[in-house]
């Protein structure tokens, strides 16, 4: 996530209705502006009212929604953002640029509380919304002084969630909103991220006690109404007495409650639909009262949310933070999934507020914890519990068989089941004394339609091991052998010429890596086997450092075998890389669209370039790549995106029904054939294409790339003594059955 460089807009408005803008850059350059806002009250609420309202239109209706946005949001841009004032932003956007760093637009509206109700957060230059992109997130900060320093914690991040419906007020089905977050936060609380307490009654009284018992909480998460006090001109939100009936409380009053937390780092209030009492926005009132009583960031929803943007936005808005990220480069991330979740012009929904300095909330240890745990057993077979993306070191049964029993695969296919058997072919001898037991685990598929709206996660069982190497664990899952075409149809969408003919090919069953070999595993397997087979490794050649869990990269094919023969010696297995056939056989998982989730990317599920370029990063912007010109970001009628600037780590996006993680984009995979060559030259049995040729094949794109390369059936290929460009080329492994 990229570090930023500040633009402060001081806005405060004159007698007559005019805005004065004093804008501040980290340069020191400065300047002052007399505009006038660009709609009047009644024009701006009518304007708010059709954007803010919860989306559940069809496809036309949103894509009027997000006209009105553009304009509203440009309209205020051209207004606060012009004349000399336009002149520093420029000058401060090409500063930061050039030192590969965003620029953070800071709106002070201390003097201008009536302009608190204007969605800034829409600032409109074409052809983005700024608060998308995390090159250019949009907050609105209180100029107080003492900001809380950053709370060093260990893991877990502790989040207390209230949800409040008390009588005389529209009933909240607070079963649902519980279940939503819930489901927002648990692949985080399966991580040992994050932890979620809910509060035994959503009473002052309840709150109180909480604050007062002696085990810290570091985050407020409310969910229930806000309401406009007229006679106070502010926000409230409402708690419940002990018989149900409202407590209506202020932000000052709930900052008195919450004083006694030292701990806490930040308050999330959250506007459910159907929760909102007013057209005026409460929560902002109450958010300056909480920032004035020391909290360091708030976030509040200006408008009702709906349950998929409020789901896509906790899950990661939460997991950014837990990961240690500035909380306004974690709501950049999250707007970016409201966005990616085809929620148009919800991302402009929540509005940060921060005292002071953009606040680092927490000091998190630098590796996330790992918790040996017991394979999850759902306690309703019909509903399970969703898993763990990656497989958990099982612990397995004391008295092995001689050879693995393998379970069969179960797909869970609409309402009914379809078995796959991974058939006797299994049981060939393995190259080392003792095979590794196979422990069937479910994975949760991500689907999407045509536009990119997520579809229900298809459930799948499939069987997993592990391979010890040291300290560390690799995670395999058998992929079952079957006849299937490869290749891409000539209908599909910026298909090229080397992907056809289709042509099927016959796939023995195989254990493939269940993500890329990461830093720790490479640099395990280095320090395990030093002496070189046939060329010296670097135990560390990636480029992106820092963390074991980051994808290994920037290394040549000849590397990539190198380490595949290191961990056999060292093993006794047979691990190798994957033909061309067996890497896109297992890619599509048995699906037959340009990926594995359907017919588009988002964001949500893969690390990819979603700008307007074939590859755009800090370092290299190409229009065109292989001589196709890629003129979108998105693919398809699928939504446009952004560009992560860096590999993410293993199993951050969702698996295919096969259990693979990230096969779509994060680095370009290395595989063993020479080629590319066209499908009629390679063995029909899906073994590689071997000739006397320099290059190498290399499948999935990369962090990078345009999501047209990324798609499973794009084939490209380098030299094998070549690293390719910092940061790009990994490896996943096969091991032998």
């Amino acid at each position: 996530m990229p570090e930023c460089d500040e633009l402060v807009l001081r806005i405060t408005q004159e007698s007559d209705g005019s805005v004065r803008v004093h804008a501040r850059a980290a340069d020191g350059a400065a300047g002052v502006l007399l505009t006038a806002m660009p709609f009047d009250l009644d024009a701006l609420g009518e304007l708010v009212e059709r954007i803010g309202h919860p989306r559940r239109t069809v496809r036309s209706g949103r894509r009027s929604e997000l006209d009105e946005a553009k304009r509203l949001g440009s309209g205020l841009f051209n207004a606060i953002v012009k004349d000399n004032v336009r002149d520093i932003y420029r000058d401060a956007r090409r500063r930061a640029e050039s030192h590969g760093r965003g620029l953070r637009l800071n709106l002070v509206l201390n003097d201008a509380p009536a302009l608190m109700a204007v969605p800034w957060e829409y600032l409109y230059e074409r052809p983005n919304f700024l608060a998308q992109s995390r090159f250019t997130p949009v907050v609105r900060s209180l100029d107080l002084t003492d900001p809380r320093p950053p709370q060093p914690i260990e893991y877990p991040l502790r989040i207390l969630a209230v949800v409040s419906s008390p009588r005389r007020f529209p009933m909240l089905d607070y079963r649902r909103e519980r279940a939503n977050l819930e489901k927002a936060l648990d692949p985080l609380v399966r991580d040992g991220l994050v932890e979620l307490e809910w509060l035994e009654a959503a009473t002052a009284s309840k709150l109180n006690d909480r604050v007062s018992a002696p085990d810290d909480f570091h985050v407020l998460h409310y969910v229930g109404h806000g309401a406009y006090d007229d006679a106070t001109a502010g926000g409230i939100v409402v708690l419940e007495k002990d018989d149900e009936m409202p407590h209506e409380v202020t932000g000052e009053q709930l900052g008195w409650f919450l004083d006694g937390e030292i701990s806490l780092r930040l308050v999330v209030l959250n506007s459910c639909e159907g929760a909102r009492t007013s057209a005026v926005d409460p929560f902002s009132g109450v958010a300056s009262a909480l920032v004035e009583h020391g909290i360091p960031a708030i976030v509040g929803m200006q408008f009702e949310i709906t349950d998929d943007a409020a789901v896509s936005f906790a899950t990661s808005f939460y997991r950014a933070l837990a990961q240690g990220n500035p909380v306004d480069g974690a709501m950049a991330t999250a707007r970016l999934a409201i966005l990616a979740a085809g929620h148009e012009t919800e991302f402009g929904t929540p509005v940060l507020f921060v005292r002071g300095e953009i606040p680092s909330l927490f000091q998190l240890p630098p590796e996330k914890p790992h918790h040996p745990e017991k394979p999850h057993i759902p306690e309703e077979p019909d509903k399970p519990e969703k898993p763990d993306k990656l497989a958990k070191p099982y612990q397995l049964p004391a008295d092995k068989p001689d050879k693995p029993t393998l379970t069969r695969r179960q797909m869970l296919v609409g309402a009914g089941v379809l078995l796959i058997t991974a058939g006797a072919g299994v049981r060939a001898a393995w190259p080392g004394p003792t095979p590794p037991q196979t422990q069937p685990i479910e994975v949760w598929a991500a689907q999407v339609d045509s536009r990119g709206a997520r579809l229900p996660d298809q459930v799948q069982t499939v069987d997993a091991f592990e391979i010890p190497v040291g300290p560390v664990k690799m995670p395999f899952v058998i992929v079952p052998g079957g006849r299937r075409l490869i290749g891409s149809p000539d209908t599909e969408l910026l298909r090229r010429p080397n992907e056809g003919p289709q042509q099927s090919f016959n796939v023995a069953t195989f254990a493939m890596g269940r993500t890329v070999v990461t830093q720790a595993q490479w640099a395990a397997v280095v320090a395990a086997v030093p002496r070189p087979i046939e060329q010296a490794l670097s135990p560390y050649p990636s480029h992106f450092k820092g963390n074991g869990d980051l994808p290994v990269e920037t290394i040549s094919w000849l590397a990539a075998t190198e380490f595949c023969a290191r961990l056999s010696s060292l093993t006794g297995f047979t691990l190798r890389l994957p033909s061309e056939v067996e890497w896109e056989y297992a890619c599509r998982a048995d699906t037959t669209t340009p990926f594995h989730f359907g017919p588009t990317v988002t964001p949500e599920l893969a690390n990819y370039c979603g700008l307007p370029f074939a590859v755009c990063s800090p370092d290299i912007t190409r229009a065109a790549y292989n001589d196709v010109t890629y003129t979108l970001g998105e693919y398809g009628e699928g939504p446009s995106g952004w560009m992560q600037t860096e590999t993410t780590k293993v199993g951050t996006f969702p698996p295919n029904r096969f259990g693979l993680h990230e096969m779509h984009g994060n680095v370009w995979e290395h595989c063993a054939d020479n080629g590319p060559v066209g499908y009629g030259q390679v063995p029909n049995d899906g073994k590689p294409f071997s000739s006397n040729g320099p290059t190498r094949v290399l499948r999935g794109g990369s962090w990078s790339h345009n999501p047209a390369i990324c798609r499973a059936a794009y084939r490209d290929g380098m030299d094998s003594d070549l690293e390719g460009w910092p940061g790009r080329i990994g490896v996943r492994l096969v091991c032998e059955l």
